[in-house]
Protein backbone atom coordinates (compact mmCIF):
# COMPACT_ATOMS: atom_id res chain seq x y z
CA UNK A 1 0.00 0.00 0.00
CA UNK A 2 2.81 2.56 1.28
CA UNK A 3 4.50 1.96 -2.71
CA UNK A 4 1.37 2.67 -4.29
CA UNK A 5 0.54 5.65 -2.28
CA UNK A 6 4.01 7.06 -3.13
CA UNK A 7 3.41 6.35 -6.68
CA UNK A 8 0.14 8.16 -6.54
CA UNK A 9 2.02 11.56 -5.38
CA UNK A 10 4.55 11.31 -7.64
CA UNK A 11 2.10 10.86 -10.65
CA UNK A 12 0.18 13.99 -9.27
CA UNK A 13 3.63 15.72 -8.59
CA UNK A 14 4.20 15.31 -12.14
CA UNK A 15 1.03 16.55 -13.12
CA UNK A 16 0.33 19.63 -10.65
CA UNK A 17 3.23 21.82 -12.34
CA UNK A 18 2.33 21.04 -15.95
CA UNK A 19 -0.77 22.38 -14.87
CA UNK A 20 0.43 25.36 -13.46
CA UNK A 21 2.46 26.64 -16.65
CA UNK A 22 -0.18 25.91 -18.89
CA UNK A 23 -1.94 28.30 -16.39
CA UNK A 24 0.81 30.33 -15.89
CA UNK A 25 0.99 30.46 -19.63
CA UNK A 26 -2.17 31.53 -20.56
CA UNK A 27 -1.85 34.37 -17.62
CA UNK A 28 1.22 35.78 -19.75
CA UNK A 29 -0.56 35.14 -23.02
CA UNK A 30 -3.46 37.09 -21.69
CA UNK A 31 -1.17 40.01 -20.99
CA UNK A 32 0.82 40.11 -23.83
CA UNK A 33 -2.59 39.84 -25.87
CA UNK A 34 -3.81 42.88 -23.84
CA UNK A 35 -0.30 45.10 -24.59
CA UNK A 36 0.24 44.11 -28.20
CA UNK A 37 -3.20 43.10 -29.40
CA UNK A 38 -6.18 44.89 -27.85
CA UNK A 39 -5.83 48.63 -29.28
CA UNK A 40 -6.62 46.77 -33.29
CA UNK A 41 -8.27 43.20 -32.69
CA UNK A 42 -10.52 44.36 -29.63
CA UNK A 43 -10.10 42.63 -25.56
CA UNK A 44 -12.99 40.17 -27.33
CA UNK A 45 -10.77 39.52 -29.95
CA UNK A 46 -13.62 40.74 -32.73
CA UNK A 47 -11.43 42.74 -34.45
CA UNK A 48 -13.38 45.70 -33.17
CA UNK A 49 -10.17 47.66 -30.75
CA UNK A 50 -10.19 51.54 -30.29
CA UNK A 51 -7.77 51.89 -33.34
CA UNK A 52 -9.88 50.13 -35.55
CA UNK A 53 -10.96 52.78 -37.74
CA UNK A 54 -8.07 53.68 -38.79
CA UNK A 55 -7.32 50.35 -40.64
CA UNK A 56 -8.46 49.64 -44.23
CA UNK A 57 -8.92 46.87 -44.31
CA UNK A 58 -9.99 46.08 -40.63
CA UNK A 59 -8.40 44.36 -37.97
CA UNK A 60 -8.68 40.51 -38.22
CA UNK A 61 -11.65 38.85 -36.44
CA UNK A 62 -10.20 36.02 -34.34
CA UNK A 63 -14.21 35.11 -33.41
CA UNK A 64 -14.62 34.75 -36.83
CA UNK A 65 -14.62 30.87 -37.51
CA UNK A 66 -13.37 31.20 -40.92
CA UNK A 67 -9.92 32.58 -38.95
CA UNK A 68 -9.49 29.29 -37.64
CA UNK A 69 -9.87 26.92 -40.53
CA UNK A 70 -6.26 27.21 -41.39
CA UNK A 71 -4.56 23.60 -41.14
CA UNK A 72 -1.54 25.76 -39.72
CA UNK A 73 -3.17 28.12 -37.94
CA UNK A 74 -0.68 28.18 -35.03
CA UNK A 75 1.97 28.59 -37.35
CA UNK A 76 0.70 31.27 -39.08
CA UNK A 77 -0.13 33.46 -35.97
CA UNK A 78 2.97 33.09 -34.63
CA UNK A 79 4.79 34.18 -37.74
CA UNK A 80 2.29 36.93 -38.55
CA UNK A 81 3.51 38.17 -34.66
CA UNK A 82 7.00 37.97 -35.50
CA UNK A 83 6.97 39.52 -39.13
CA UNK A 84 3.31 41.46 -39.32
CA UNK A 85 0.92 41.23 -41.86
CA UNK A 86 -0.62 43.84 -44.13
CA UNK A 87 -0.84 47.08 -41.84
CA UNK A 88 -0.29 45.21 -38.71
CA UNK A 89 3.12 45.85 -37.57
CA UNK A 90 5.82 42.95 -36.51
CA UNK A 91 6.38 42.17 -32.73
CA UNK A 92 9.94 42.05 -31.75
CA UNK A 93 9.21 39.33 -29.07
CA UNK A 94 11.55 36.09 -27.49
CA UNK A 95 9.51 32.67 -28.86
CA UNK A 96 7.94 31.46 -25.80
CA UNK A 97 6.26 34.85 -25.77
CA UNK A 98 4.93 34.36 -29.23
CA UNK A 99 4.05 31.00 -28.38
CA UNK A 100 1.94 32.04 -24.92
CA UNK A 101 0.14 34.75 -27.49
CA UNK A 102 -0.62 32.33 -29.96
CA UNK A 103 -2.36 29.96 -27.03
CA UNK A 104 -4.15 32.38 -25.82
CA UNK A 105 -5.43 33.40 -28.84
CA UNK A 106 -6.26 29.56 -29.60
CA UNK A 107 -7.73 29.10 -26.18
CA UNK A 108 -9.83 32.38 -25.87
CA UNK A 109 -11.27 32.96 -29.70
CA UNK A 110 -11.25 29.67 -31.21
CA UNK A 111 -13.86 28.43 -29.01
CA UNK A 112 -15.99 31.61 -28.86
CA UNK A 113 -15.80 31.33 -33.23
CA UNK A 114 -17.68 27.82 -32.82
Amino acid sequence: MGKFLLFILCIGAAIVPKAAVAADQNDEGKELYRQKCVMCHGQEGNGEGPARAAFSPPPTDFTAPQFWQRKDIDQFIATTVKNGHGSMPAFELPPENIQAITDYMTHAFRQASQ
